[in-house]
């Protein structure tokens, strides 16, 4: 029987954190805290996304992301969400291309152009798709982290990634100052869940058990969880 390991663990946590995410979104948009939790959940995702560097193409990714944008175009009009807006799971599809091809040159100097350009224009693309360019962002960080081991400049990278995409999403939900130091704390618990899966990702609990399996499949279905989740949510807050 599979253990779950670190990544397995950040997996489900990021999981869980997406969902506290859209139920604040749905039911309580006024308690902000819940949209700062729900923050975490978007660069763990990125950065394990190119972290597994895992290279083949996953056909599976894109078809759940149409099947996603099909549902949201669906219920577009309960949500105000723009017709062309499009979700995550087709922006980390995407995101998989870019990367592939920049990994193919074996040279730093596109990755840190992109990664400049990404941050640049990560306001403009977020009008378009979530999250926005930022996906670039800690792809590039998690493929840089798994290579190269947590070195002090990958530190630096993913606390300069980590608190940038924090600040944004204070000023893309309208968080008011006083969240400020809750931004900071969930940025920084965040910064320690990716920094230690650089530094190690063994198994944490030796024992098998049917939680841990239960941990592992939920590690290894996240993709058709998240939109299972999402759709849920989103029939009972339309119901």
């Amino acid at each position: 029987m599979l253990r779950p390991n670190l990544y397995d663990y950040l997996k489900v946590f990021a999981l869980v954190a997406m969902i506290v995410d859209h139920v604040g979104f749905l039911w309580y948009p006024d308690v902000e805290i819940l949209r700062i939790v729900g923050r975490i959940a978007f660069p763990i995702f990125l950065f394990l996304v190119w972290y597994n560097r895992s290279y083949r193409s996953r056909p599976s990714l894109w078809i759940w992301g149409i099947v996603f944008q099909i549902w949201l175009w669906i219920a577009a009009s309960q949500w105000y969400i723009d017709f062309w807006y499009a979700n995550i799971l087709l922006g980390i599809a995407t995101t998989r291309v870019i990367l592939w091809r920049v990994q193919r040159q074996h040279h730093l100097y596109p990755e840190i152009l992109l990664c400049v350009i990404a941050v640049v224009y990560a306001s403009q693309t977020q009008q378009r798709v979530e999250y926005g360019s930022m996906s670039v962002v800690f792809g590039l960080v998690g493929y840089r982290a798994r290579g190269y081991g947590a070195t002090m400049p990958i530190w630096l990278v993913i606390l300069w990634a980590v608190m940038i995409q924090m600040l944004r999403s204070q000023q893309r939900l309208w968080l008011g100052d006083d969240m400020l130091i809750w931004i900071w704390l969930v940025g920084v618990l965040l910064l320690g869940c990716l920094l230690a899966i650089t530094r190690s990702n063994t198994p944490l609990i030796p024992n098998n058990t049917k939680i841990q399996a239960t941990l592992v499949w939920i590690s290894k279905h996240s993709l058709e969880l998240y939109v299972v989740q999402a759709v849920i949510l989103g029939v009972l807050s339309i119901v």
